[in-house]
């Protein structure tokens, strides 16, 4: 997926005027020592580093080799993990010598002012900075309430998107597929997400015709043929998504998308515009199949809530994607058997299922020790390792749990499913990676449980 944050923030700098460049490592398959290469070619002023907690440690090493080469270099660090633990990152890896606190594009265009014109860094809001060697903290940022004001992601810094960025399996209709965001924030509350970058219920949104001219330049500019949107929670608006439904069935735009929605939100009508526009596949945040783990994670739904939410999306002809995660803070044996039961009773078409991480930002996180054992490795928490599990289970017992469920769940070979693998538009990539998935599957499912579980 490209750097969506990056995009957005050199769109709006090069917006103020500045000369930007955006390089993607992971897209280049760079290490570090070519991304230095790159980035002191450039003879940049300033340099801005994004960085979610996985890969903190990354980008600390980058930092660092860029700082023994040009100890003058102003680095800046952003991103959520930043925004959650923003003391932590600082002091560990003291070589950024500024960290983005909250929302970046206008926190970051203040610094490059400030930095032309001598002025102090404490008059730039939402900023961690190093100083004579004392770490400062500047006040919170209050974010921009029109984020239609904002330009559209600077695709064009991105290298060959056709080549470089390939979508998962069964998250695209047609290639090529990009992932677009159309909201920031979330108006909901659950325990296990970050709001450290927005703030609480801090949910803002394009409007229908923003969206929808990012969609048309990505068709137009870009030969983009199905677009993924990546919102924390799209559909809150029932407005909008109609409008933007309108306005794709009005100008007949030959695009595909999917979307992420809460089954709380949920609308016969809706679905049926949707449909109409291009929606071919909806995905869900369900987690757990116990109406008490739901509720502790407040969530919002209960497992009879979700059944009818499926329901609806078949109905509608829309393929239906369900995300659970096991080993979260309450669960039990009862709890995972109830969600084992869940998904496969369920009429979900697709299943992800991750192992419970708690990351900074949220509630979870601070929590997570009084309710079992917690390694806080940065470096693991990546919703696969079992960094967490909760009192009364082991990573043995929650392995298990997922190897059965992920076995059980697609070798029920549902026609639908089937079809879908038949349907799909087999480049030789998309061939690889399919081979690849089905050998990473079968690996998986008959592995010995307490391999997984290290």
């Amino acid at each position: 997926m490209p750097p969506l944050g990056l995009c957005a923030l050199a769109a709006s700098m090069r917006q103020r005027g500045h000369t930007v460049s955006l390089l993607d490592c992971e897209a280049l398959s760079l290490g570090v020592e070519q991304a230095v290469n790159r980035i002191i070619a450039f003879k940049p002023d300033l340099v801005g580093i994004t960085a979610a907690t996985v890969a903190i440690h990354s980008a600390g090493a980058l930092a660092a080799r860029l700082k023994s080469i040009d100890h003058a270099l102003f680095i800046v660090i952003g991103g959520v993990h930043m925004s959650a633990l923003p003391r932590e990152t600082m002091e560990s890896f003291p070589h950024f010598d500024a960290g983005v606190i909250g929302e970046g594009e206008d926190t970051l265009g203040e610094i490059l002012v400030a930095r032309e014109q001598g002025t102090p860094l404490l008059s730039v809001n939402g900023l961690m900075f190093w100083h004579n060697g004392e770490l400062h903290s500047t006040s919170a940022r209050k974010t921009r309430d029109n984020i239609d004001s904002f330009p559209f992601p600077a695709w064009d810094l991105l290298p060959d998107i056709r080549r470089h960025y390939h979508p998962a399996l069964f998250s695209f209709r047609h290639l090529p597929s990009l992932s677009i965001v159309t909201s920031r924030g979330c108006p909901y509350l659950c325990t296990f997400c970050s709001r450290a970058v927005w703030g609480d219920r801090c949910y803002r949104e394009h409007s229908a015709e923003y969206v929808f001219g990012m969609m048309k330049t990505l068709v137009q500019d870009y030969g983009i043929r199905d677009v993924q949107i990546y919102d924390d929670t799209f559909g809150v608006n029932r407005v909008r998504v109609l409008s933007l439904c309108d306005l794709l069935i009005r100008e007949k735009l030959p695009l595909t998308w999917s979307c992420n929605l809460r089954a709380n939100i949920i609308d016969e009508n809706v679905l049926a515009a949707m449909k109409r526009a291009g929606c071919w596949q909806i995905g869900f945040g369900i987690e757990s199949g116990s109406a008490d783990c739901l509720e502790f994670l407040h969530k919002e739904i209960n497992p009879e809530m979700v059944t009818e939410s499926i329901c609806k999306i078949r109905a509608a002809g829309i393929i239906c994607h369900g995300y659970f995660m096991l080993g979260t803070l309450p669960e039990t044996e009862t709890s995972l058997e109830k969600t084992k039961r869940f998904i496969l009773n369920s009429d979900l078409d697709f299943l992800t299922l991750n192992i419970f991480t708690p990351m900074p930002g949220s509630i979870d996180y601070q929590r997570a020790q009084e309710y079992g054992t917690f390694k806080k490795d940065w470096r693991l928490l990546n919703q696969y390792s079992y960094v967490f599990v909760p009192r009364g289970l082991s990573s043995t017992i929650l392995a298990r749990y997922a190897k059965s469920i992920v076995a059980r769940f697609y070798l029920r070979l549902h026609p639908r499913v089937l079809w879908h693998f038949l349907t799909m538009p087999l480049s030789i990539p998309v061939m690889k990676t399919l081979l690849n998935g089905i050998v990473a599957f079968l690996i998986y499912i008959t592995q010995h449980n307490s391999s997984r579980a290290q």
